[in-house]
């Protein structure tokens, strides 16, 4: 009998020993991984030039160019100010430094653009400025319209404008 205990003892120590053997030391820390990415926006703008502008023609003169928006990936709109000679985006005006008077017109997005801009670009957001598609190149129409009947001397007219980018 006390043979059969002595073996179960050994046995329990045994089993014992290698149940309780130590594991390897190990130790842990999160590590946070972070990023920012950079709003890259760029919008360029090629001048718009009206053909010859005859008063009495009785019909409107016309010219477009294209805006140019690359590497936006975020939603943006695109607006154009009201321009330096007129009164505001409704009220754009030419303007003859020589015989000091100006000439009305009009910009807007071609039919192909955003409604909100159809009839008169400008700056007031989600009112009449158009809607921006992303990615790395987009391409938009910019139509000029200068009405017809405006009996004013010859000569060059000229205006500057802002086209910007609100996001």
């Amino acid at each position: 009998m006390h043979r059969r205990l002595f073996v179960l003892a050994i046995l329990v120590l045994t089993v014992t020993a290698v149940v309780e053997a130590p594991a390897s030391a190990q130790a842990s820390a999160p590590l946070a991984v972070t990023a920012v990415v950079l709003n890259t926006c760029v919008v360029a703008v090629a001048p718009l030039a009206f053909v010859d502008y005859s008063p009495i023609a009785g019909t409107p003169t016309t010219g477009f160019t294209e805006i140019t928006v690359t590497t936006c990936f975020d939603p943006h709109e695109i607006a154009i100010n009201g321009c330096d000679h007129g009164t505001g985006v409704s009220d754009r005006k030419m303007k003859n430094v020589l015989a000091n008077t100006t000439l009305d017109y009009k910009l807007d997005c071609s039919t192909e653009g955003d409604a909100k801009c159809l009839s008169n670009w400008g700056d007031s957001q989600g009112v009449s400025t158009l809607t921006g598609s992303t990615g790395p190149l987009q391409l938009y129409r910019l139509d000029g319209e200068i009405p017809e009947g405006q009996l004013v001397p010859s000569g060059a007219y000229a205006d500057n404008c802002v086209v910007s980018l609100q996001f």
